[in-house]
């Protein structure tokens, strides 16, 4: 329907039918179950013009058959219960109303049957899902217009598959293989010239005006042969809808109807009315059932296969001969679902043979795939416990399955036993899928919004004819940044009437310029994000590969110098822990960190050509790629500083002894921190920056030289060096058993918070908890006067303060007389002398000069770092500082090593079903730092933290991002695996039990993975 990503029909992403990501079957990962209203006054018991009386047969070989189905001779024997298919009645019409008359390819599912069930009720009226379901269903209906409260049912047909078919599996030339002789071309144009889809959603009530009108708002009206008909949207560069098939419209048959085809087909709609016939052969399939799918051919199917195949080894098997058997013969194939009164979900796949044969053929090849798919049950069960749960229904489904022919046709029933609840039930159903619905539609939203944002710094650049693209920021006549570059465009995006509201010669947190800050536009606020008004994720990039340098826009020679404009960076959904108020001129430093909003759909970039694309994972290429124009005549700069170790391999495999060491380049000296408390490691380093790539000598005690690489990317440094001994490795990714890779982040007091104190804002107030009296080794124990003052106004408090350029430090006093700055490091103690407060931080001592006892915010106060060996100040380290917020300061974590370890998922089970794609997956974890999902185990890069709780029952456990909750879960060993079961959320609390089985609740499996 209109508004749905790729033109999908309600609860259909991508377009896939009702419930089902991407079109999958009922009880699949991903699926979903849906139905067919049987035509009233169908035909009834009709198979081909036969009387239906199918005799029933058991799949050979049997050794017994139970009441209600079979035993296979030699396979395993289970001791779970059969649950009994109901016999194979009379099939019902299948709906081919509004389809293509010669549709090849139908399904069909029956919306209306699933709403209206007493389970589906039930969920909405429950107090923990009814709310939650309602919200998502209301906001589709925002998207899509229409919700499954007013679907009946919808169809699908699609016709001339059989001519593409026909193309495919062309006769080879002479000892050639079939199809591998036909061009590409020549199935486009069969495509093209004979396949038809159509799609047909039938609604419970007629449309209603309000309807009509916000159809016309989403969709672009086309007058066709005199009928107003509607086309859905098209990307600017896929004018033909991606198989050439021309533009899709929306046609409204009758008030209750609406048929969603190409344009030469709604012609004839238009032309001829419905061009419904009966179809004899589409008879051998129950159209009857909740959910049902066909494909019935004019011809047997015929697969062309090389010379003397059948007389090969492979063909002597089973299941490959019966197939054999079915080859030149089959004409249709049906799959179906139902949902029946007793609970129970019927699954039916039928087939069409042109004779009896086939037909036993068929028959025969469903034996031998119902003896493998209990075979392969057993090792399923033996390996898991939870898993042998889960395959219960399968597998008492599959001890009672039925195997049928009569005549030409042949089939396989069987019946699976839900638990409690989950039958039948539409919520169960598409709760995910609304969910995966909506979350598709706010990442199109938020592509949508980074379009705009880029059309506007184009148009920006039109305006002006001398200038690429706007300043980074409103700067001030002395070059102070005042207001972010957000607030530059906003005539160029049609928000003039706001730009001129705002005062250009003061600051963004200015009184007047502060107010507006709540009146930010939606374009710059991304649809899946949860931060405060005000706040946006939508960053320019300012570093690397960009049209943007030392603070200035490229001009045009330089821009085009970067190569295509499609490969350069221009603005970034850079995720809630980049976010920043959206008029603060604030740079982003960090295009490598983007975390988004969109799960594996990634964060979105919009390049300098206007293009937007979805980069999964940070530090990606497409992310921040290396200015092509950096001679590295800075880079020997870029080097000086702290830096904190993210990443470390040696052969692909971690090194997490080397995870968190600090490593601080003093002009060209290096001290490497091991570990906190003792004395670094000093060495030397020197680089070349005419070698290409750049070269990294590292220089250790005793003379020991570590010859490698070094690449700056965004806020990281990347290095890999060979052990001492070895030759340099001939590329950054290079790994061996001598090559060490290694990531480092540059640490900075300025921390990384991630609220600004926009108006609304109640965390400097909200929930502040009273200061506990001192203990006796209290920094403020022995304090007297405004010395005192000032320690009972910040233990216990966390606070922020910016500087003159935005940025902002932040530093929290535990009442242990701990620290916590915004990068999580954390100082053993701290002292306040007179209005000045310090602490250590690595080879530093900081310290911010207070102008009274009672700090407030607003205050001005100053910084100053000095070296921790002698306390002289380090220069160009001291600025003037105003208080942004006073905020409670956040429990202190207690260090965790409760699940240390690596760890690989071997299953994974998401809201009761199980999720294939998270398989292989590693987490790790390391005296209370994770690391989460990555790929492989030299991918580990501990960015977040973790507590567990052992005396709970069951032991609990939460991952951190910074402060931010990130997972809630529970945890337990079973022999070598452990299993968390979690949910995602800042506002969550852990899963009661291990089932998995509530929305939004993980369970992953997981084995030791061995590292050096």
């Amino acid at each position: 329907m209109p508004g749905m990503p790729g033109g999908g029909m309600p609860g259909m992403p991508g377009g896939g039918m009702p419930g089902m990501a991407g079109g999958g079957m009922p009880g699949m990962p991903g699926g979903a179950e849906g139905a067919t209203d049987a035509k009233k006054g169908g035909r009834k018991g009709r198979r081909g013009g036969k009387k239906a009386d199918p005799t029933e047969k058991t799949a050979a070989p049997t050794a017994k058959t139970a009441a209600g189905g079979t035993k296979t001779a030699g396979q395993p024997q289970s001791t779970t219960g059969a649950v009994t298919p109901p016999d194979a009645g009379p099939n019902q019409e299948f709906d081919t109303h509004w389809l293509p008359a010669d549709a090849q390819v139908v399904a069909a599912v029956n919306i209306g049957k699933l709403w209206a069930s007493t389970e589906t009720q039930q969920a909405l009226g429950n107090p923990t899902l009814g709310p939650e379901l309602k919200k998502m269903l209301e906001e589709m209906k925002k998207e899509t217009i229409l919700g499954p409260d007013e679907v009946d049912k919808i169809t699908v047909g699609v016709s001339g598959v059989s001519d593409v078919m026909k193309v495919v599996f062309s006769a080879p030339k002479a000892g050639g293989r079939p199809g591998w002789s036909i061009s590409t071309k020549a199935i486009e144009k069969a495509v093209v010239e004979k396949l038809v889809p159509a799609m047909v959603v039938r609604l419970r009530q007629p449309l209603s005006q309000a309807h009509v009108a916000a159809i016309g708002q989403k969709l672009e009206k086309v007058t066709l042969d005199g009928k107003t008909v509607f086309a859905l949207p098209q990307a600017a560069n896929d004018p033909d809808g991606g198989l050439g098939l021309g533009r899709v419209l929306v046609h409204l048959a009758d008030p209750k109807t609406l048929v969603f085809s190409v344009e030469r087909f709604i012609k004839q709609l238009i032309a001829n009315g419905d061009p419904y016939t009966p179809r004899p052969d589409l008879a051998f399939v129950d159209g009857g059932q909740d959910f049902v799918m066909a494909v019935t051919l004019p011809e047997p199917l015929t697969i062309p296969l090389p010379p003397n195949f059948a007389a090969s080894p492979d063909a002597q098997q089973p299941v490959i001969k019966s197939l054999l058997g079915l080859n030149g013969k089959l004409k249709g194939l049906g799959l179906g679902f139902k949902a029946l009164e007793n609970g129970s979900t019927s699954l039916k796949l039928q087939g069409l043979s042109s004779d009896e044969a086939g037909a036993a053929s068929g028959k025969v090849s469903l034996a031998e795939a119902l003896k493998l798919g209990r075979e392969l049950l057993v090792p399923l069960k033996q390996s898991n416990t939870f898993l042998a749960e889960l395959l219960q229904p399968v597998e008492a489904g599959l001890n009672g399955s039925k195997i049928i022919q009569a005549g030409p046709e042949f089939g396989f029933l069987a019946a699976f036993k839900m638990a409690a609840g989950q039958t039948g039930s539409l919520a169960a159903v598409l709760l995910p899928a609304v969910q995966q619905a909506r979350e598709a539609a706010r990442a199109t939203q938020c592509r949508n919004n980074l379009r705009q944002i880029a059309l506007a710094l184009h148009n920006f650049s039109t305006a002006d004819p001398a200038k690429t693209f706007p300043a980074p920021s409103i700067a001030s006549s002395d070059g102070k940044p005042l207001l972010s570059w957000r607030v530059a465009i906003l005539p160029y995006i049609g928000e003039k009437v706001l730009y001129d509201q705002f005062k250009l010669d003061e600051a963004w947190d200015s009184p007047h310029n502060k107010a507006l800050i709540g009146k930010i536009p939606q374009f710059y606020v991304c649809p899946s994000g949860e931060l405060e008004t005000g706040m946006t994720v939508y960053r320019l990039v300012v570093t690397g590969k960009a049209a943007y340098k030392d603070g200035k826009p490229l001009g045009k020679a330089a821009l085009a110098s970067l190569g295509p404009a499609g490969q350069v960076p221009l603005v970034v959904e850079a995720g809630d822990d980049h976010a920043v108020a959206w008029t603060d001129p604030r740079p982003f430093q960090s295009p490598d960190e983007l975390s988004g909003h969109h799960g594996e759909r990634g964060a979105g970039v919009a390049y300098v050509d206007g293009s937007v694309r979805s980069i999964a994972g940070g530090g990606s290429e497409g992310v921040a790629p290396v200015d092509p124009n950096d001679d590295g005549s800075k880079d020997q700069a870029k080097f000086q500083g702290a830096w904190t170790v993210t990443a470390a391999s040696v052969n692909g495999n971690s090194v997490a002894s080397m995870v968190n060491q600090g490593f601080t380049f003093q002009n060209n000296r290096l001290l490497q921190q091991v570990r906190a408390g003792q004395q670094p490691l000093q060495s030397t380093f020197l680089i070349n920056i005419k070698a290409n790539p750049r070269t990294f000598d590292w220089v250790q005690a005793g003379n020991k030289k570590l010859l490698g690489l070094y690449q700056f990317r965004g806020n990281s440094l990347l290095v890999t060096v060979a052990l001492p001994g070895q030759p340099r490795p001939k590329a950054l990714n290079a790994k061996g058993a001598s090559v060490l890779q290694l990531a480092l982040k540059r640490s900075t007091a300025a921390g990384t918070a991630q609220r600004s104190n926009v108006p609304g804002n109640a965390a400097a107030t909200k929930g502040a908890r009273k200061n506990a009296v001192p203990p006796a080794n209290s920094p403020g124990a022995k304090l007297v006067g405004s010395s005192k003052e000032l320690f009972e106004t910040v233990n216990n408090r966390e606070l922020v303060a910016t500087t003159s350029q935005g940025q902002r430090i932040s530093i929290q006093l535990n009442p242990d007389g701990t620290t916590r700055d915004g990068e999580g490091n954390e100082s053993p103690t701290y002292e306040i002398k007179g209005l000045a407060l310090s602490w250590v931080t690595g080879d530093r001592i900081i310290t911010v000069n207070f102008q009274s006892g009672k700090p407030k915010i607003g205050d001005n106060c100053t910084v100053q770092h000095k070296k921790k060996s002698d306390g002289s100040p380090i220069t160009g380290t001291f600025q003037q500082l105003k208080i942004a917020e006073i905020n409670p300061a956040k429990p202190k974590r207690k260090p965790s090593s409760a699940i240390d370890g690596t760890w690989k998922i071997v299953s994974a089970t998401v809201s009761g079903k199980p999720s294939d794609s998270l398989k292989g997956r590693i987490l790790s974890f390391a005296e209370g730092k994770a690391a989460v999902n990555v790929t492989k185990p030299a991918a580990v890069e501990y960015r977040f933290t973790y507590e567990a709780d052992t005396k709970a029952k069951p032991a609990e456990f939460r991952v951190y991002n910074g402060e931010r909750l990130l997972w809630s879960g529970i945890y337990r060993y079973q022999g070598k695996l452990l299993q968390l079961c979690f949910v995602r959320g800042e506002k969550t609390e852990p899963p009661e039990n291990f089932t998995a089985r509530g929305i939004g609740h993980q369970l992953y499996v997981l084995e030791p993975v061995k590292t050096p």
